[in-house]
């Protein structure tokens, strides 16, 4: 209904997709996906879709290839300040995986849409506003209604309108209008 076409991908790990789950190779599924898609659109806008686990390969994605706009969805910042939420008695010291949004997100000139929920069950809301406080302009943020697993459903009409917002602002950089 927006014009634009969809491409869904399993990381390594996940679905029905083989292989073992890490940072790294979460990081390069997601730029092969890039590669796959640009290779079959060439000339087409590229937006970029993560929502909770999949905002920070988007980011680091964005970081460093030509995208067109980049979206996320209840994004945390770092696995660090998740493990802290979820396990504050726990030492963070050797955690090995970092899923650094946080630290990427000033980079990106690309427009962005963030969306969070301050009902998430899951990543704090406030892990979604400190991402946007750190995002270079342009952003939007969305406050969206629900939990976790829900919000996309609950606030499906919401969601549907910024989506459209953002992509007829992408296109129309594009034509120069």
């Amino acid at each position: 209904e927006l014009g634009a076409d969809v491409f869904i991908f399993d990381y390594r790990g996940f679905g029905k997709s083989q292989g073992h789950t890490s940072e790294s190779g979460i990081y390069a599924d997601v730029l092969a996906a890039y590669e796959f898609a640009r290779s079959k659109n060439p000339r087409n806008k590229i937006v970029i879709y993560g929502e909770s686990l999949g905002g920070a390969p988007a980011v680091e994605l964005a970081a460093k290839k030509k995208i067109d706009g980049l979206i996320l969805e209840a994004t945390f910042t770092n696995i660090r300040d998740m493990s802290r939420k979820l396990y504050p008695f726990l030492p963070t010291v050797f955690l090995k995986t970092r899923f650094d949004t946080l630290s990427r997100i000033s980079a990106l000139d690309s427009p962005k849409l963030f969306m969070h929920s301050p009902y998430d069950d899951v990543i704090p809301f406030e892990m979604g506003e400190r991402l946007f406080a750190s995002a270079a302009e342009p952003k939007i943020f969305l406050e969206l209604s629900g939990q976790h697993n829900d919000c996309f459903f609950v606030s499906e009409e919401k969601i549907y309108q910024a989506i459209s917002g953002f992509f007829a602002d992408i296109v129309q950089d594009q034509v120069g209008v």
